[in-house]
């Protein structure tokens, strides 16, 4: 899975783009049906009433780590992790690897300093 912003020729709307290996020469040969590779831009992306997996995948990777001005948490990203476990994982272990990486980086700023 790849996260990207404006890929080239894609529709306006299109929030996932999903790619196939065919043979050039005959577009309808496929080298397997079991591997392709799957673009989703974020940016577009806007569809929070779902019940999409993607969609609400989509929506945690967007609201991850943004705080609203209050200091509070969106509320689509908190019914998402009360609704699923797998969330809360997810929101675990990004907090882990955030503070992990912003105690490196005040590491570093320390020993700049001195």
């Amino acid at each position: 899975m790849y996260i990207v912003q404006n890929k080239k020729g894609a529709e306006q709307n299109s929030h996932h783009l999903c790619f196939m290996l065919k043979e050039i020469r005959k577009p309808e040969l496929l080298l397997t049906d079991r591997l392709a590779r799957h673009y989703l831009e974020l940016p577009k992306f806007s569809n929070y009433n779902t019940n999409s997996e993607l969609a609400k995948w989509m929506c945690c990777m967007k609201n991850e780590g943004k705080i609203l001005e209050d200091g509070t948490m969106d509320e689509q990203m908190k019914n998402l992790l009360e609704e699923n476990p797998i969330f809360q994982k997810a929101h675990e272990k990004y907090l882990a690897f955030t503070m992990l990486t912003g105690m490196e980086l005040q590491a570093v700023k320390e020993l700049a300093d001195s």
